[in-house]
Protein backbone atom coordinates (compact mmCIF):
# COMPACT_ATOMS: atom_id res chain seq x y z
CA UNK A 1 0.00 0.00 0.00
CA UNK A 2 1.55 2.99 -0.90
CA UNK A 3 0.74 6.65 0.56
CA UNK A 4 0.92 10.42 -0.85
CA UNK A 5 3.35 12.23 1.53
CA UNK A 6 2.62 15.34 0.01
CA UNK A 7 0.41 17.89 1.72
CA UNK A 8 -3.21 17.93 0.57
CA UNK A 9 -5.12 20.66 -0.95
CA UNK A 10 -5.89 22.25 2.24
CA UNK A 11 -2.02 22.57 3.36
CA UNK A 12 -1.31 24.24 -0.04
CA UNK A 13 -4.02 26.99 0.91
CA UNK A 14 -3.11 27.54 3.84
CA UNK A 15 0.51 28.10 3.03
CA UNK A 16 -0.54 30.05 -0.37
CA UNK A 17 -2.94 32.19 1.73
CA UNK A 18 -0.42 33.09 4.53
CA UNK A 19 2.17 34.08 1.79
CA UNK A 20 -0.30 36.24 -0.56
CA UNK A 21 -2.05 37.89 2.75
CA UNK A 22 1.78 39.06 3.99
CA UNK A 23 2.15 39.99 0.30
CA UNK A 24 -0.91 42.24 0.10
CA UNK A 25 -0.04 43.94 3.55
CA UNK A 26 3.66 44.62 3.06
CA UNK A 27 1.98 46.15 -0.65
CA UNK A 28 0.18 48.28 1.51
CA UNK A 29 2.50 49.69 3.90
CA UNK A 30 4.54 50.22 1.15
CA UNK A 31 2.32 52.15 -1.20
CA UNK A 32 1.63 54.61 2.06
CA UNK A 33 5.20 55.21 2.94
CA UNK A 34 5.81 56.16 -0.47
CA UNK A 35 3.22 59.05 -0.65
CA UNK A 36 5.06 62.44 0.25
CA UNK A 37 8.13 60.56 0.41
CA UNK A 38 12.14 61.92 -0.35
CA UNK A 39 14.29 59.55 -3.13
CA UNK A 40 16.11 58.15 0.44
CA UNK A 41 13.05 57.25 2.10
CA UNK A 42 11.78 55.68 -1.08
CA UNK A 43 14.73 53.39 -1.00
CA UNK A 44 14.60 53.01 2.40
CA UNK A 45 11.08 51.71 2.28
CA UNK A 46 11.89 49.57 -0.70
CA UNK A 47 14.85 47.91 1.49
CA UNK A 48 12.37 47.40 4.20
CA UNK A 49 9.82 46.16 2.07
CA UNK A 50 11.72 43.70 0.26
CA UNK A 51 13.14 41.97 3.39
CA UNK A 52 10.05 41.85 4.52
CA UNK A 53 8.60 39.62 1.23
CA UNK A 54 11.50 37.65 1.96
CA UNK A 55 10.76 37.16 5.59
CA UNK A 56 7.18 36.20 4.59
CA UNK A 57 8.34 33.70 2.14
CA UNK A 58 10.92 32.00 4.49
CA UNK A 59 7.55 31.77 6.97
CA UNK A 60 5.54 30.27 4.23
CA UNK A 61 8.16 27.44 3.34
CA UNK A 62 9.00 26.61 7.02
CA UNK A 63 5.02 26.02 7.22
CA UNK A 64 5.22 23.94 4.00
CA UNK A 65 7.66 21.82 5.57
CA UNK A 66 6.28 21.49 8.33
CA UNK A 67 2.37 20.32 6.89
CA UNK A 68 4.75 18.26 4.94
CA UNK A 69 6.32 16.57 7.59
CA UNK A 70 2.81 15.98 9.74
CA UNK A 71 1.51 14.07 6.63
CA UNK A 72 4.38 11.84 6.15
CA UNK A 73 4.79 10.50 9.39
CA UNK A 74 1.05 10.53 9.69
CA UNK A 75 1.00 8.57 6.12
CA UNK A 76 3.47 6.21 8.04
CA UNK A 77 1.89 5.39 10.74
CA UNK A 78 -2.01 4.71 8.68
CA UNK A 79 0.18 2.61 6.67
CA UNK A 80 2.04 0.32 8.78
CA UNK A 81 -0.93 -0.37 11.02
CA UNK A 82 -3.42 -1.14 7.75
CA UNK A 83 -0.55 -3.40 6.28
CA UNK A 84 -0.40 -5.35 9.84
CA UNK A 85 -4.08 -6.09 9.91
CA UNK A 86 -4.37 -7.09 6.74
CA UNK A 87 -1.47 -9.27 6.76
CA UNK A 88 -3.38 -11.16 9.89
CA UNK A 89 -7.09 -11.10 8.12
CA UNK A 90 -5.30 -12.60 4.93
CA UNK A 91 -3.45 -15.25 6.84
CA UNK A 92 -7.45 -15.97 8.28
CA UNK A 93 -8.55 -15.99 4.86
CA UNK A 94 -6.06 -18.34 3.25
CA UNK A 95 -6.81 -20.88 5.92
CA UNK A 96 -10.68 -20.59 5.09
CA UNK A 97 -10.66 -20.48 1.07
CA UNK A 98 -8.07 -23.81 1.47
CA UNK A 99 -11.15 -25.33 3.89
CA UNK A 100 -13.85 -24.58 0.93
CA UNK A 101 -11.41 -26.64 -1.08
CA UNK A 102 -11.35 -29.30 1.53
CA UNK A 103 -15.08 -29.30 1.55
CA UNK A 104 -15.40 -29.70 -2.00
CA UNK A 105 -12.97 -32.54 -2.91
CA UNK A 106 -14.95 -34.43 0.46
CA UNK A 107 -11.32 -34.16 2.33
CA UNK A 108 -13.34 -32.59 5.33
CA UNK A 109 -17.04 -32.56 6.33
CA UNK A 110 -18.97 -29.22 8.15
CA UNK A 111 -22.50 -28.99 8.53
CA UNK A 112 -23.64 -26.08 6.95
CA UNK A 113 -24.95 -24.29 10.17
CA UNK A 114 -21.46 -24.96 11.54
CA UNK A 115 -20.41 -22.51 8.34
CA UNK A 116 -20.32 -19.27 10.31
CA UNK A 117 -18.36 -20.05 12.66
CA UNK A 118 -15.84 -22.31 10.77
CA UNK A 119 -14.85 -19.26 8.94
CA UNK A 120 -15.33 -16.48 11.47
CA UNK A 121 -13.18 -13.98 11.17
CA UNK A 122 -12.19 -10.93 14.12
CA UNK A 123 -13.63 -7.99 14.28
CA UNK A 124 -11.57 -5.08 11.73
CA UNK A 125 -9.76 -2.86 14.61
CA UNK A 126 -7.12 -0.63 13.09
CA UNK A 127 -9.40 -0.07 9.90
CA UNK A 128 -12.44 1.63 12.36
CA UNK A 129 -9.92 3.31 14.37
CA UNK A 130 -8.18 4.99 10.97
CA UNK A 131 -11.31 5.19 9.08
CA UNK A 132 -11.21 9.01 8.90
CA UNK A 133 -7.99 8.83 7.85
CA UNK A 134 -7.96 6.59 5.02
CA UNK A 135 -7.67 9.18 2.26
CA UNK A 136 -4.11 9.04 2.89
CA UNK A 137 -3.95 5.61 0.94
CA UNK A 138 -2.85 5.66 -2.89
CA UNK A 139 -5.63 2.76 -3.15
CA UNK A 140 -8.23 3.86 -0.47
CA UNK A 141 -11.03 2.08 -2.67
CA UNK A 142 -8.57 -0.78 -2.47
CA UNK A 143 -8.93 -0.79 1.67
CA UNK A 144 -12.28 -0.14 1.56
CA UNK A 145 -13.53 -2.94 -0.89
CA UNK A 146 -11.37 -5.40 1.61
CA UNK A 147 -13.12 -5.11 4.66
CA UNK A 148 -16.40 -4.51 2.33
CA UNK A 149 -15.84 -7.93 0.57
CA UNK A 150 -15.26 -9.49 4.39
CA UNK A 151 -18.70 -8.80 5.43
CA UNK A 152 -20.41 -10.01 2.16
CA UNK A 153 -18.51 -13.02 2.60
CA UNK A 154 -19.98 -13.48 6.64
CA UNK A 155 -23.38 -12.21 5.07
CA UNK A 156 -23.19 -15.23 2.64
CA UNK A 157 -22.56 -17.73 5.22
CA UNK A 158 -25.31 -16.81 7.92
CA UNK A 159 -27.77 -17.03 4.28
CA UNK A 160 -26.69 -20.59 4.24
CA UNK A 161 -26.91 -21.70 7.51
CA UNK A 162 -30.24 -20.07 8.01
CA UNK A 163 -31.58 -21.47 4.88
CA UNK A 164 -34.45 -23.88 6.00
CA UNK A 165 -33.46 -26.68 3.48
CA UNK A 166 -29.81 -26.56 2.98
CA UNK A 167 -29.13 -25.60 6.64
CA UNK A 168 -30.28 -29.59 7.49
CA UNK A 169 -27.67 -30.66 5.84
CA UNK A 170 -23.47 -31.05 5.09
CA UNK A 171 -21.39 -28.13 3.00
CA UNK A 172 -20.19 -28.92 -0.62
CA UNK A 173 -18.49 -27.20 -3.31
CA UNK A 174 -21.26 -26.02 -5.30
CA UNK A 175 -23.35 -24.04 -2.76
CA UNK A 176 -19.50 -23.11 -1.58
CA UNK A 177 -18.34 -21.71 -4.74
CA UNK A 178 -19.67 -17.60 -4.28
CA UNK A 179 -17.92 -18.17 -0.86
CA UNK A 180 -14.72 -19.42 -2.28
CA UNK A 181 -14.85 -16.58 -4.78
CA UNK A 182 -15.01 -14.01 -2.16
CA UNK A 183 -12.20 -15.56 -0.39
CA UNK A 184 -10.29 -15.04 -4.19
CA UNK A 185 -11.15 -11.68 -4.29
CA UNK A 186 -10.20 -10.44 -0.54
CA UNK A 187 -7.02 -12.35 -1.35
CA UNK A 188 -6.35 -10.86 -4.36
CA UNK A 189 -6.87 -7.70 -2.74
CA UNK A 190 -4.93 -8.45 0.32
CA UNK A 191 -1.74 -9.32 -1.88
CA UNK A 192 -1.76 -6.28 -4.16
CA UNK A 193 -1.89 -3.93 -1.13
CA UNK A 194 0.44 -6.78 1.06
CA UNK A 195 3.23 -6.58 -2.38
CA UNK A 196 3.38 -2.68 -2.46
CA UNK A 197 3.74 -1.92 1.51
CA UNK A 198 7.98 -1.67 2.19
CA UNK A 199 8.41 -3.39 5.46
CA UNK A 200 10.91 -1.86 7.63
CA UNK A 201 11.41 -4.67 10.18
CA UNK A 202 13.39 -8.32 8.71
CA UNK A 203 10.77 -10.15 10.44
CA UNK A 204 8.08 -8.21 9.12
CA UNK A 205 9.34 -8.57 5.81
CA UNK A 206 9.37 -12.49 6.05
CA UNK A 207 5.63 -12.81 6.98
CA UNK A 208 4.85 -10.69 4.06
CA UNK A 209 6.70 -12.67 1.34
CA UNK A 210 5.25 -16.29 3.14
CA UNK A 211 2.00 -14.86 3.54
CA UNK A 212 1.84 -13.92 -0.35
CA UNK A 213 3.43 -17.11 -1.18
CA UNK A 214 0.76 -18.53 0.42
CA UNK A 215 -2.00 -16.82 -1.19
CA UNK A 216 -0.74 -17.57 -4.49
CA UNK A 217 -0.52 -21.27 -3.69
CA UNK A 218 -4.20 -21.56 -2.06
CA UNK A 219 -5.45 -19.31 -4.77
CA UNK A 220 -4.23 -21.16 -7.77
CA UNK A 221 -5.75 -24.66 -5.94
CA UNK A 222 -9.36 -22.88 -5.75
CA UNK A 223 -9.42 -21.74 -8.90
CA UNK A 224 -8.83 -25.33 -10.28
CA UNK A 225 -11.18 -26.73 -8.27
CA UNK A 226 -14.21 -23.90 -8.51
CA UNK A 227 -13.54 -23.27 -11.73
Amino acid sequence: MKFDPAPREGSYNLVLGIGFGIFILFLCVFGAALLGSHAGEVANATGAVLGGIIGALGAALAVYLTLSGQNRQEATKVSDALIREVLEFARLGIGHLDNCVSISKGTITVPVVALPGAMAMPEPIIYKSVADRIGLANSPQIVVAFYTRLTEIKTGLEVLASHPILARGNADGKMLKHIALGWLDVLGMAKGLISDHVMIAELDSVVQQHVCHDIEVVSAAARTEFA
